[in-house]
């Protein structure tokens, strides 16, 4: 099922692969990246293609953006001198978060693993980091709780759920969590100073 990847079907499921409720980065590629005939015919599904690529060209850019994701993962890990048990819950944080966005089926159930992720930001937000790194964080989280009410079940909301508002919102968390473990990792201006 996972090595099944074809112009029409993601996983074996025919046409439900390609519907705006997989969040997965397969699914959202090919919504952004191929025309509305290519993937689905369903009357009431909008397009919101912003290019017309043949299905080939499409996963590979699927494949690079998923070694992308990877490689980011590998390089904001931190050494293990600098681990601690704070950096090792943004790590597991990121690897769920990864897992989310590279599964090839990615339903609304599937994001019960999100909250895992909300928990390690809000985590940080109450941590004693400087408050550069928690200034990001807030403005990610409040990003992140936006996006997420886009997925409310309402006929308006229906383009930001073709266009993967879900899945953006596990790419905005994952690349904050980078982000920070960066800077950890560096020792910049990490702690706020203790009174």
């Amino acid at each position: 099922m996972v090595l099944t990847y074809k112009a029409d079907s993601i996983a074996q499921r025919r046409r439900r692969g390609f519907s705006p409720k997989n969040q997965s980065l397969f699914a959202v590629t090919n919504r952004l990246l191929r025309s509305r005939e290519d993937i689905l015919q369903k009357k009431h599904y909008t397009p919101v293609n912003f290019a017309n690529l043949e299905f080939i060209h499409v996963a590979g850019v699927t494949i690079l953006a998923g070694l992308g994701l990877c490689l980011f993962f590998i390089i904001s890990m931190p050494s293990r001198a600098c681990r601690t048990p704070q950096t090792d819950a943004v790590e597991y944080a990121m690897l769920l978060l990864l897992i989310l966005m590279l599964t090839p089926l990615s339903f609304t159930y599937t994001y019960i693993w999100f909250l895992y992720p909300l928990m390690v930001s809000c985590n940080i937000l109450l941590s004693n980091l400087s408050a550069r790194i928690r200034r990001v964080m807030l403005i990610s989280f409040i990003g992140c709780v936006l996006l997420l009410g886009f997925s409310l079940p309402v006929s308006c909301f229906d383009i930001f759920k073709a266009m993967g508002n879900t899945f953006w919102v596990c790419v905005f968390l994952f690349i904050t969590f980078g982000w920070i473990l960066i800077q950890i990792r560096s020792g910049k201006e990490i702690f706020r100073e203790e009174r």
